[in-house]
């Protein structure tokens, strides 16, 4: 999924793992990952 935010700022208040994905440059599995870890 290509991002379709030029800015942090314009980010929703809630992010889905494809949100997450695309703002950090990574796959929708490790996005999952990482929205799931302890840390």
């Amino acid at each position: 999924m290509r991002s379709q935010f030029t800015s942090y700022e314009q980010l929703p208040i809630t992010l889905t793992a494809d949100h997450v994905a695309a703002a950090l440059g990574i796959s929708r599995a490790n996005a999952y990952i990482l929205l799931r870890s302890d840390g």
